[in-house]
């Protein structure tokens, strides 16, 4: 459809705000689009909730009198789908938006807003009230009219002796619906939040060891959404500082020394036992349950000697519920480490074995295409060098020796320089600053 009237050589702005989220859409042409009005991008709002545009018109006169369009035209919104026009509301009046152009204001009215008028086609149509009868239309653009409340609100809880902290990620809302406020309820009291940026909440005085219920819900033009539905106990996890472990030798057995202060500032969140179980090489396990007595707490606890792969896990409970350090690793091994240093044609390498250790036999497998070195340490040797190796890449295994066999700790690769080589010589000599090496049980490092 074509309507007299139209202006060529004027190029337009038309500029949609809205409540909800704006994107492109398709247009057709049953009004052809003036150069006055430039194209609207598909709206989005919420059913039952009218919507806001703002229009940057140019009317051929200029900008000069902005406050006689309402006057001067006949403003509607045109729906293409039913042939007929919307109802919409112009407030406030029209206003200057710059030397040529007017802003207008439309309101999309919420009784539009119905299944049928759902992802229709629309279209602005300004007519002037003249003898002219001149129409100036926009491009067609779709309106899309959600219709659902927010997801659940999942809120993070953090208990105190008696207190809690609660705060939540925004939950997903329809675009054209914004979440408006969270409404929310503990135990009886109610009262909601209406800076929606504001995602925490703090109840400082609460009492302690009491059960709670806590339901948020977001809220937006649609409703509600489901509860969070949330319970808790003031003072429900016992409150430990793990501060450190380490694996001790003593007459040819290992212990498992744990050191950790329980904080004893609430009396709801004492422990009251400690379950310990841990598990060597996959084939052993070990379980011990103490009670516990006093702030300071240190437990030595048996478990196989000279392992590779060990792991436990640390239990604290009392009577509401229990707190939880799994997944840690150390071994029993009675040597902890060796350093490799590589040299001109050669290899040194230095053991350092646990504390009351009663192994002293460490060494080195170095091996590639050339060469097939074995480097053994006997008693009191602690440092060792492999030379007349020929320059290259080497796979080096690093083990200690009990009952006649290799136990590899480690393997690693290391790059030997030099000019010439021959027939490798491993030799060893004697350190015994090395034998009261003290490191962390788990640990045992390749140094280069």
């Amino acid at each position: 459809m074509h309507l007299r009237g139209m202006e060529d050589n004027h190029k337009i702005l038309f500029i949609a705000t809205l409540t909800a989220i704006l994107f492109s859409g398709q247009s057709q042409d049953y009004c052809e689009q003036s150069e006055r009005v430039e194209d609207i991008p598909d709206l989005e709002s919420c059913i039952g909730v009218g919507t806001f545009i703002s229009v940057i018109y140019r009317p051929p006169s200029g900008a000069s009198n902005c406050g006689s369009i309402d006057d001067d035209y006949h403003i509607l919104i045109y729906h293409h789908d039913f042939d007929r026009s919307i109802a919409i509301e112009k407030h406030p009046p029209p206003e200057r938006y710059n030397d040529t152009a007017c802003l207008v204001h439309l309101t999309l009215s919420p009784d539009i807003f119905v299944k049928e008028n759902n992802d229709t086609l629309l279209q602005v149509w300004m007519k002037l009230v003249t003898m002219s009868a001149d129409t100036y239309c926009s491009n067609n653009f779709t309106l899309l009219v959600d219709t659902d409340p927010p997801d659940p609100v999942n809120p993070q809880i953090h208990v105190g002796c008696n207190s809690v902290d609660v705060e939540w990620p925004p939950p997903f809302s329809p675009p054209g619906c914004p979440v408006r406020q969270y409404d929310i309820e503990l135990n009886d009291e109610y009262f909601n939040i209406t800076n929606t940026s504001l995602l925490h909440h703090s109840w400082p005085d609460l009492s302690p060891n009491m059960l709670n219920t806590l339901n948020i819900s977001a809220v937006n033009d649609i409703g509600p959404s489901i509860q969070s539905n949330n319970t808790f106990i003031t003072a429900l996890n016992p409150q430990v500082m793990f501060l450190d472990y380490d694996v001790l030798l003593n007459d040819s057995n290992a212990l498992f020394t744990i050191k950790a202060k329980v904080n004893n500032n609430c009396i709801y969140s004492v422990p009251t036992h400690f379950y310990y179980n841990a598990s060597c090489d996959a084939n052993t396990t070990v379980n011990e349950t103490w009670d516990v007595s006093n702030e300071q707490t240190s437990y030595q606890l048996p478990v196989p000697i000279d392992r590779l792969n060990c792991t436990a896990c640390l239990i604290w409970s009392n009577l509401n519920s229990s707190l939880t350090r799994c997944n840690i690793t150390f071994n029993t091994t009675q040597l902890l480490f060796i350093n490799l240093q590589p040299i001109n044609n050669g290899l040194n390498f230095t053991c350092h074995y646990r504390p009351n250790s009663s192994l002293w036999d460490c060494g080195v497998s170095v091996n590639n295409s050339l060469n097939d070195t074995r480097s053994a340490l006997t008693f009191n040797e602690t440092i060792g060098t492999i030379t007349n190796l020929c320059p290259g890449k080497y796979d080096v295994a690093m083990f200690y020796v009990k009952d006649g066999m290799d136990y590899v700790i480690e393997y690693v690769t290391v790059n030997i320089s030099g000019t010439s080589c021959g027939t490798p010589t491993p030799s060893g000599t004697d350190d015994d600053n090395n034998k009261n090496n003290l490191l962390k049980s788990d640990s045992y490092f390749n140094l280069f």
